[in-house]
């Protein structure tokens, strides 16, 4: 059973889940995020990280107005919010998580050991899973698959071939990755 389906099961259903009104369904979903938080460490970074979902996860249901801005936005918006939930995440403290928020929103001021460090981790390897990373967190799926369902010959039949076939690839490159880094702890190991 998945982390999130043991919440819903046996913390948010037992709570009253959505039936209860508007205002139990916010508290449900903030006590669900609040114990997610809770599970990944007993530190207030972990707590607030979990908060900072349900607000976002309740700022959603109560105000869905967002949902009239257009599709790249909406997802550019997500990414950006998401990524800042993963500052409290990797914290080791709430001092270290408030100097990431300060140097993300303040500008940050690189000396000539920072620049070249930067420079260093820009091989060829990083830039082409950057640029991938990039084109592929937009919602192409749903084009490719239409452009090659819409050539005749068994189109749908070539797209899954191909999404195997990538499937594949970039798994045998993960697992090269991995083997050649070196030691990195079990994301874990604090809990």
């Amino acid at each position: 059973m998945s982390l999130t389906g043991w919440l819903r099961e046996y913390l948010y259903f037992p709570l009253g889940g959505n039936r209860k009104g508007k205002f139990r369904t916010v508290l449900n979903r903030m006590i669900v995020f609040f114990f997610t938080g809770l599970w990944h460490g007993a530190s207030w970074t972990f707590v607030l990280w979990g908060l900072y979902h349900g607000l976002l996860s309740v700022f959603e249901t109560l105000f869905p107005g967002r949902n009239r801005l257009p599709g790249w936005l909406q997802h550019l918006l997500t990414l950006f919010l998401v990524c800042c939930g993963f500052v409290l995440f990797r914290s080791s403290s709430m001092a270290q998580a408030g100097s990431m928020f300060t140097a993300m929103f303040t500008g940050i001021r690189m000396t000539k050991e920072m620049q070249a460090s930067a420079c260093a981790l820009m091989d060829r390897r990083f830039l082409c899973a950057l640029a991938a990373a990039i084109l592929f967190s937009f919602p192409l799926e749903k084009r490719i698959r239409t452009w090659m369902a819409d050539r005749k010959n068994g189109g749908e039949q070539r797209y899954e071939n191909l999404m195997r076939c990538g499937s594949v690839i970039v798994l045998i490159l993960c697992m090269l990755t991995a083997a050649g880094s070196s030691y990195r702890p079990f994301i874990y190991f604090r809990f």
